[in-house]
């Protein structure tokens, strides 16, 4: 959700990710193949680099090869669309600060 909330990018983006597209010296994520089939690179912001660099080095270079997925689940398993939608309304769910009667359905496209 953290690759969503600060680059915009969109959900079979940010799944496709490999770490090939990342770079942490630049700061910057490749979008290979998106939607509209023009590439484009997007600058990370400190928070989001911090974060994928902590991501990196918990991986360990072994997990961490150019072919494999940043947003991965345990053992290396890829996320599916509805895994990831999933993992959002686990996340809107221990969120105290809004009622249970009044918690919005939610998806990763409004975090674009």
């Amino acid at each position: 959700m953290l690759i969503a909330l600060n680059t915009g990018m969109r959900r079979g983006e940010i799944l496709k990710l490999c770490w090939r597209a990342v770079d942490l010296e630049q700061g910057t994520i490749l979008v290979e193949d998106p939607k509209n089939r023009r590439p484009r690179t997007i600058r990370m912001n400190t928070t989001l680099r911090s974060e994928v660099a902590r991501h990196a080095l918990l991986l360990g270079p072994r997990r961490r090869k150019p072919d494999r997925q940043v947003v991965a689940g345990r053992h290396g398993k890829t996320y599916t669309p509805w895994s990831l939608r999933s993992e959002l309304e686990k996340a809107l769910e221990t969120c105290d600060e809004i009622p249970a009667h009044k918690k919005p359905k939610i998806t990763t496209h409004v975090l674009r």
